[in-house]
């Protein structure tokens, strides 16, 4: 299983917005693309900057070939699409693991 992590640390002026534009928009999206077993939002608890929240946007692939596929395919177009949504409100950076 390959997984590919997006953590999202965003302002919190846009949590409520980013929160929806990601689970409405965002999620389907990538399930849409037949390429991910999973994908899915989850809030990290342990914030240390009371100023912004962090979200970890996990995707599941069940082989890295599925995921060179969507690195190919699909994965830049929806990156930009997230900075063009929360420009300057957002920093955003992938982490790809494998389960051992």
């Amino acid at each position: 299983m390959i997984l590919f992590n997006l953590t999202c640390h965003i302002e919190k002026s846009i949590d409520k917005s980013f929160r929806m534009w990601t689970k409405e928009y965002y999620l389907p999206k990538l399930m849409d693309s037949n390429f991910l077993d999973d994908a899915i939002l989850l809030k990290l608890l342990t914030e240390i900057d009371d100023q912004t929240y962090t979200y970890s946007i996990q995707m599941k692939f069940n082989s890295m070939i599925y995921y060179e596929q969507f690195q190919i395919e699909l994965e830049d177009i929806l990156l930009n699409e997230i900075q063009q949504n929360f420009f300057g409100k957002i920093f955003i950076f992938p982490t790809l693991l494998e389960t051992i």
